[in-house]
């Protein structure tokens, strides 16, 4: 069976125990940080919630360790999910799976790692408006590219697990939505605007380590000898 035959009878995607796996800790975990951050009695949710520099300079009293807790752990994410796209890109290559699949791979990791450095640095916040370009045209650029994404890769997506970055998707996008046309006018909507942005960033990290895991696993399978007649 060659490797192209494999991708059409989608046995690249993962299953069982794993997949699960991955699903559940994508969904669990975030939802269960999420509540233990807004329930806990000891600290103000807001603060933990913000960007570390943005809860500095707006908290009465500065600063604790605690400020920016939610927000780091996203931008831990998005690294995360730019290593698993950029490695399994690499390893794609070497393997010889072809430019579509590693193409694919190499695209979600590059929109990752900058995303994550738009995170780290408060490009659209802060940076680039500095420069005279509006906040509002680099989140417009943020989801051009998203939807270039969606749509040349879309057989992949549909063949990986297309469910993970479809609620990625809707969960940034409402994130999105809520800055540009409601904005931050009590803490209890600056917190679901970031706990929408913190839910979408774990499934784009669980899909990316999906995807990536299920392809060359198939391309691994595929290059065995006896798969070759």
């Amino acid at each position: 069976m060659s490797l192209m035959e494999m991708f059409r009878d989608k046995t690249y995607r993962l299953q069982g125990v794993w997949r699960a796996a991955i699903i559940g800790a994508a969904v669990i975990g975030p939802v269960a940080l999420l509540l233990a951050t807004v329930l806990q009695p000891w600290f103000e949710p807001e603060w933990m919630f913000m960007d570390v520099l943005t809860a500095a300079r707006q908290a009465e009293t500065c600063c604790h360790a605690t400020f920016g807790f939610v927000s780091q752990i996203g931008l831990f994410l998005w690294i995360s999910a730019a290593s698993f796209a950029l490695f399994a890109a690499l390893i794609l290559h070497l393997l010889g799976a072809g430019r579509g699949l590693a193409g694919f791979m190499l695209y979600g990791g590059l929109l990752s790692a900058g995303l994550a450095m738009d995170d780290a640095f408060l490009l659209h916040e802060s940076i680039l408006p500095g420069f005279g370009i509006p906040q509002n045209l680099v989140l417009a650029l943020y989801g051009f590219l998203g939807l270039v994404y969606a749509v040349v890769f879309r057989r992949l997506i549909l063949r990986t697990d297309p469910l993970l970055p479809g609620a990625a998707g809707m969960a940034v996008g409402a994130s999105l939505a809520i800055d540009v046309f409601i904005g931050i006018q009590t803490p209890a909507i600056a917190i679901l605007e970031d706990a929408f942005k913190f839910m979408g960033i774990a499934l784009w990290a669980a899909f990316q380590l999906n995807a990536g895991a299920g392809l060359v696993m198939a391309t691994v399978k595929a290059n065995r000898p006896d798969n070759r007649s």
